[in-house]
């Protein structure tokens, strides 16, 4: 994993499903997903995804990737990414999108770059070399920079959102 995660003292957890050692994890999910800075940016986090346990079960059995920053010594949830089954009108050569959620606390410390590239990291070693795409608002400056320096590349708009593309890669030398 990415030594800047390491050294805040993050680990990177990956599901794709609930099991029970996530449950912790999963409730702090409901409460993080009701902070400003993501019911402004994707309040669909708070009013479906993840409005409680059902939902998130839910969620999970539509073919999500989930993988959750975690702070090593106390189980705090830092963020967030998922990869998941979705179709894009102007992606027509890839299946998956991408989501990242960082969370109060995390955010402005450095952390968004070397999380994005774990969670890619780990999603090219379980879903194999595979196109990915996400949508994102073009006022969300931080967020493009972010998705720019991870190799994202913007094919177009959707309304008031670019949408971007990245290949994942298979890199032996992390196994």
């Amino acid at each position: 994993m990415n030594d800047v995660l390491q050294q805040e003292g993050l680990e990177l957890h990956v599901y794709g499903s609930i099991v029970h050692e996530a449950e912790p994890l999963l409730k702090q999910l409901i409460d993080k997903s009701r902070q400003e800075h993501i019911l402004s940016t994707t309040p669909k986090d708070a009013a479906t995804r993840f409005v409680d346990m059902k939902a998130i079960q839910n969620w999970f059995y539509k073919g999500r990737l989930a993988m959750m920053l975690v702070r090593s010594s106390d189980g705090d949830l830092a963020g967030m990414d998922w990869f998941a089954t979705d179709e894009h009108a102007q992606v027509s050569d890839s299946h998956f999108t991408y989501a990242h959620r960082l969370y109060k606390g995390y955010l402005g410390r450095g952390l968004s770059t070397p999380f994005c590239e774990a969670a890619h990291d780990a999603a090219g070693h379980l879903l194999g070399e595979q196109k990915v795409w996400l949508t994102t608002e073009q006022t969300n400056v931080s967020a493009i920079a972010t998705y720019e320096h991870v190799g994202y590349k913007t094919i177009g708009l959707d309304g008031t959102r670019l949408v971007m593309t990245k290949q994942l890669q298979l890199d032996m030398t992390t196994v």
